[in-house]
């Protein structure tokens, strides 16, 4: 018999309010018991909000509580659930939940573990294993962009994507054994074309997923935004105004900063890691070399990049560095023009294709920069919600892509057992994302990195 379990669902400490919640058969008899009430399956009402008081074993009133009852499988569990609402306070709720455990030599009922509400939810079918790993993150949200992706997980939005993923496999899957059954009859070269180049498309979606969920991950939910340029653009003077702080050496002389500087800023509702780098130019100094090394490796490590001109020069650095932008498939671009308190001489020509923002970051008119970047944000929330949220489901995205590559040469030379095997560990693969072969072992990996009371 599973036993009843109890767990305090709110940070310990002063407070107004403080929750308790039991999960199981005898969570209903144990709060009747702990609110001097008799017992039966209609002492509460379900989904209704009850005062009562609740008494310790001596029969000493402890608290006031407001008691609901969630009557199975209507729950989060799909067990019978109740939560209690106490005042907060370190000492009464841990002498409820005292209370309720001293409860154990009539009733099986204990403390539970990590993650164990959560497990039970999963283990009775209310939610799959993507809907898990998002209540796990809740707690972690520092951004805007970071919540839609896990509310969107949690509301079963990489469920329902790879269950439609799944039907593709399985209809080629079913092609290819119907061309084994009839091995006399060779799969039409159209058929084989079709299948072929879905497999291509999927292929590269799922890489495209996998890169964005890696670099998601990589950058602890926030959007790396680097400042790229040649030595005296500015690139300090802009981290300064845009933290409003002067937290970069600022000087006339090429050079000063020679690594990387990252701050983070919450630009809109955006979490947002500013890097400074070192200006880019022909060097001799063995140490600004290393500088200017690490700036070309921010720049292939961001989701958006600031590239500084003057106002009123361009050289050959800033047609190295103009071209260097204009590679960069991986991530959107700002040019900035900056120092426009001294005059607009530059030919904005050159920069055309590009965003363009004209600013004075010395005099602090990073504005109309601030307001282009939110966009940039806002566009890129829009369109990477869907991203995967743990390192087990990009190991099971990175099998799959392997299977579906690996598919591609048996089924070109009609070898359709081994296709059909790839396609198999495929589907395997994609299936443990959402429910996996379990075993005891692996749910206690997985729930036991939950907060106690999830």
């Amino acid at each position: 018999m599973l036993h009843t379990i109890i767990a305090i669902a709110t940070p310990l400490g002063a407070g107004a309010l403080a929750v308790v919640k039991i999960s199981g058969a005898h969570a209903l008899k144990a709060v009747c018991h702990v609110l001097r009430i008799p017992y039966s399956t209609h002492a509460l009402k379900p989904r209704y909000a009850t005062l009562r008081t609740i008494y310790d074993i001596n029969n000493i009133v402890l608290d006031e509580v407001i008691v609901i009852y969630f009557k199975s499988p209507y729950s989060f569990t799909g067990e019978d659930v109740l939560e209690i609402q106490c005042h907060g306070g370190s000492f009464v709720v841990q002498k409820i939940v005292d209370t309720f455990l001293c409860l154990k030599d009539r009733l099986p009922i204990r403390l539970a573990e990590s993650g164990e509400f959560t497990k039970r939810a999963f283990i009775n079918g209310k939610i799959d294993l993507t809907q898990a790993e998002a209540i796990a993150q809740i707690s972690s949200i520092h951004s805007e962009h970071a919540q839609q992706i896990v509310m969107n997980q949690l509301k079963g939005a990489l469920k329902d994507f790879v269950c439609n993923e799944r039907k593709m496999l399985v209809e080629f899957l079913a092609h290819s054994e119907v061309g084994i059954d009839y091995a006399e009859e060779d799969l039409p070269d159209t058929l084989i074309d079709f299948i072929t180049q879905r497999i291509d498309e999927k292929i590269f979606q799922f890489n495209r997923l996998l890169q964005l969920s890696i670099a998601h991950e990589q950058h602890h939910n926030a959007f790396r935004l680097a400042l790229i340029g040649k030595p005296n653009t500015g690139k300090s003077s802009l981290l300064n105004a845009l933290l409003l702080r002067n937290r970069a050496i600022v000087s006339d002389k090429a050079g000063t900063t020679r690594d990387t500087i990252e701050e983070n800023l919450l630009i809109g509702q955006h979490n947002v890691i500013l890097v400074d780098t070192a200006g880019i130019h022909k060097s001799y100094d063995i140490i600004e070399n290393e500088g200017i090394q690490r700036s070309v490796d921010v720049y292939y490590q961001s989701d958006i990049i600031l590239g500084l001109f003057d106002s009123y020069s361009f050289d050959d650095d800033d047609k190295h560095i103009l071209q260097l932008l204009k590679t960069a498939q991986h991530a959107d671009v700002i040019i900035v023009i900056n120092k426009i308190d001294l005059g607009c001489s530059i030919d904005k020509k050159l920069f055309e294709g590009f965003c363009v923002v004209e600013i004075s970051a010395k005099e602090g008119r990073v504005v109309p920069l601030l307001e282009q970047i939110e966009q940039f944000l806002q566009r890129k929330n829009h369109n990477e919600t869907l991203l995967l949220s743990s390192k087990r489901q990009i190991e099971a995205f990175r099998t799959v892509v392997d299977e579906l590559q690996k598919s591609l040469s048996p089924l070109k030379h009609g070898e359709l057992e081994l296709f059909s095997f790839h396609i198999q560990a495929a589907l395997s693969s994609l299936d443990s994302i959402t429910q996996p072969f379990c075993t005891d072992e692996l749910l206690d990996m997985i729930f036991g990195k939950f907060c106690l009371g999830k």
